[in-house]
């Protein structure tokens, strides 16, 4: 997780449970920055890809409560992308 932490130019995500990594007195320090002003959970922004523009501009997605919620919202995506790339019946 150190060497993740210390990696991580460009965003790291972190699946886990935050107990856990709380408890960790080697990580604390970094948690403790990671979780100062944000949120500790997973926003999901569909059609955005890398590298983004965003730069700072806040922009509509959809918060993720729990793995479950995340699994579902996923597959949900890509049944959609794959429908949307069938050919269409004349």
């Amino acid at each position: 997780m150190t060497v993740a932490l210390s990696r991580a130019r460009l965003g790291l995500y972190v699946v886990g449970r935050r107990e856990v990594f709380e408890s960790c007195y080697e990580l604390s320090g970094a948690f403790s920055r990671l979780l100062e002003n944000k949120s500790d959970k997973l926003e999901i922004v569909t059609g955005e890809m890398w590298p983004t523009d965003r730069s700072d501009r806040p922009k509509e997605g959809t918060e993720m409560e729990n793995v479950e919620h995340m699994g579902q919202y996923v597959y949900e995506m890509t049944v959609t992308k794959v429908e949307s790339m069938r050919p269409v019946k004349q």
